[in-house]
């Protein structure tokens, strides 16, 4: 009969409050092209009906969308300049393990479906990879949420001069550039895990948190301590008395991998290292680390999941 074209824009948003995504959709205003013929151009093609909806992937995902379809003619979407949402629900209880994840696709679809006019094969948007969790120690206002599954988790400290954190940001671009510079020193070549290489594969670091894991975060802080003073088993490996925190001119011991992850200074299977850092800038990191937990909804490592369940997430060193 004919072709009709136009541009439609869709995004997704987030909930930190709820297990939950709102998908909007619309058609940009005119974009839409008629290539019937001059009379259908005309008194057809923009009185057909085109029906949107947003929707999950699959049967059985314990995902469910919201609102119903939104059924306008063409001449309509291409003059009404608004943005229609479905929200994505996602039930807890199938989800897995502590924290209840579960991974959904949502899109939107695109077909008509109005009098002599049928579509055989409905358009879908690109499908979009979602993860909704109930883990109430994210925040105390966000006992549960949602995250998109197909970015690679990043988190940036700068190394410029004005940077609040540039001290440890430097620390991280050693272990990550030159690692056998490191403290403790080792008589194999070390290495770190971490590293931000645009590779949702390459070894990342695991969160780990004082509700379920204590005995990992005081054996990490008791094995950065002993590298920072050279003591126990770190008695000929550790930090040089020169490279010592001045504390009484406000230094702190830093390490990495950070405490705060499995792969922390007491992991066998990563190395680790120590600095003396300035105290303000070792704190600015750590806070910046925090929100970025929070902000991204890190997940803590859950054993009763597989390794490739668990959140991973890397550090990049920038400049700016």
């Amino acid at each position: 009969m004919g072709t009709t074209t136009g541009k439609m824009k869709f995004f997704q948003q987030q909930y930190n409050t709820a297990r939950s995504m709102r998908i909007f959709a619309k058609m940009e205003p005119g974009s839409v092209d008629y290539q019937w013929g001059l009379y259908d151009d005309i008194w057809t093609a923009p009185g057909i009906d085109l029906t949107v909806v947003g929707n999950c992937f699959g049967t059985g995902s314990g995902c469910s969308a919201t609102q119903p379809p939104i059924t306008l003619t063409w001449e309509n979407w291409d003059s009404i300049d608004t943005w229609y949402y479905w929200n994505i629900n996602s039930d807890a209880t199938q989800g897995y393990g502590r924290d209840k994840q579960a991974a959904h696709q949502s899109h939107v679809q695109i077909y008509t479906d109005t009098g002599e006019y049928q579509t055989i094969n409905k358009a879908s948007a690109a499908k979009r990879i979602i993860r909704c969790d109930s883990a109430y120690y994210i925040y105390p206002d966000w006992p549960e949420g949602c995250v998109f599954l197909e970015t690679i988790p990043r988190m940036m400290y700068s190394t410029a001069p004005d940077s609040p954190h540039k001290e440890v940001a430097d620390h991280i671009y050693i272990t990550q550039n030159n690692p056998d510079s490191t403290y403790p020193t080792s008589t194999t070549a070390k290495k770190f895990p971490g590293e931000y290489l645009m590779d949702y594969m390459a070894p990342g670091l695991h969160r780990i948190h004082k509700d379920f894991h204590l005995d990992e975060l005081n054996a990490n802080t008791s094995h950065k301590d002993a590298a920072c003073t050279s003591t126990g088993d770190y008695s000929s490996t550790g930090l040089p008395l020169s490279l010592r925190p001045d504390t009484a001119n406000g230094e702190e011991c830093d390490e990495y991998p950070f405490r705060t992850t499995l792969e922390g200074a007491a992991n066998p299977d990563w190395d680790f290292s120590v600095r003396a850092v300035n105290g303000s800038q070792n704190g600015s990191a750590g806070q910046t680390l925090m929100v970025y937990m929070r902000n991204h909804r890190i997940l803590a490592w859950d054993d009763t999941l597989p390794a490739d369940y668990n959140d991973r997430f890397y550090v990049q060193i920038v400049n700016f």
